[in-house]
Parts: structure tokens; sequence; C-alpha cells
């Protein structure tokens, strides 16, 4: 009795399938895409603190465009709006201040280092438009008794 092997007909080996030419066009195309990978993971890197400065260009340029709009008596004590801490909790862009008298006004914003005086009758404009702080919090007095318009633009 004669053994013989099994012959496996259109059976194909790893050899056929896949030539050493085609081996290495598909090694190119992987080392390309990892390559284009890797550029894209250092070029994002670079350039997201351009967009992220550009974003924050963009948010200190724009503001909704309403307005919130305040008349009161202010007296020789310091007053205080704050901004953020009300609704629409939104720092304001700009701020009109009108002083109708009889007393003079002094203003600060944001702190109270440094005050502005505004004599009766007088008006004055803060922009804030562009800035990287906005106006939060408005610190108001007057030397004597004062009627004031206060409208901030958000």
């Amino acid at each position: 009795m004669t053994t013989r092997a099994l012959e496996r007909p259109n059976v194909k080996t790893n050899t056929d399938i896949l030539s050493d030419k085609d081996t290495d066009e598909i090694m190119e195309m992987v080392m390309m895409i990892f390559m284009m990978l890797l550029i894209f993971s250092v070029l994002s890197q670079a350039v997201s603190p351009v967009l992220a400065q550009a974003t924050s260009y963009y948010t200190a340029q724009s503001f909704e465009g309403n307005y919130v709009e305040s008349t009161t008596i202010v007296d020789n004590t310091s007053h205080l709006i704050d901004v953020i801490g009300v609704s629409p909790y939104t720092p304001w862009a700009s701020m009109d201040v009108l002083n109708y008298g009889p007393g003079k006004l002094s203003i600060s914003l944001n702190d109270q280092t440094s005050w502005k005086d505004i004599d009766a009758g007088e008006a004055y404009t803060y922009n804030m438009i562009g800035a990287t702080t906005r106006i939060s919090q408005v610190y108001y007095k007057s030397d004597s008794s004062s009627s004031v318009k206060i409208t901030g633009r958000y």
C-alpha cells in the first residue's frame, strides 16, 4: 500500500497572495499615513495657541448688543453695582454715566484704586470693547446728593 500526500487543488500560499512588490507598496503607504499623522499632530500643537489667541481677540471685540439702564440717587457713601453678580451675569463692554447733579460723582471700575470725577451735568463713557478685562464691578459715590443714570452694554 502506498501513501500519497493529499493534494489540495486551488489553495494559495502566502507567497502567492502578496508578492514582494505588493508588500513594499503597502508598507510605503502605511509609513506615509504614519508620517502624515505625525506631521498633523505637531502642526496642531503649533497652531493651537494661535487659534486660542484669535478666539480671545474675537470674544474681546464682540458683545451681544443689549443694555442695562439704572437711574439712582447717590450720596456720600460708596455704592457698588456687581455687574456679574446679577442677571444677565455678563460683564459690560461699555458704560455711559450721566451725572444730573447737583453734586460731583466719583466712579471706579472693577476695584477702588482709581476714581474718575464727573461734574454735575456731565456725561462720561467707558469703552472696554477690545479689552481683555470687561466691566464687572462699578463703585460710585458723590460729594453730596446726586442723581445718576448708568447704562451698561454687554
